[in-house]
């Protein structure tokens, strides 16, 4: 289910089976990718852009750092 406000996303629920693959940042320096797979995934956005996420149920991911030269890829 994707939820909008103001033509932006403002909730993202995946469910069954759900994977996600995101960058990390922090102060716009790139920390690692996160690659995890779960039950339900749950993002919520402000003003357009990934705010925080929640992973819950059955979760298994792995996090990549920023010199990672592979495929980054959600194998669950």
């Amino acid at each position: 289910q994707v939820f909008v406000e103001n033509d932006q996303p403002n909730k993202v629920i995946a469910r069954q089976n759900a994977k996600s693959i995101y960058m990390v940042k922090e102060n716009e320096k790139k920390q690692g990718t996160n690659a995890a797979s779960s039950d339900s995934i749950i993002i919520y956005f402000v003003e357009g852009v990934m705010d925080s996420i929640i992973i819950a149920g059955g979760t298994e991911g792995t996090f990549f750092p920023p010199d990672h030269k592979g495929e980054i890829k959600s194998e669950h």
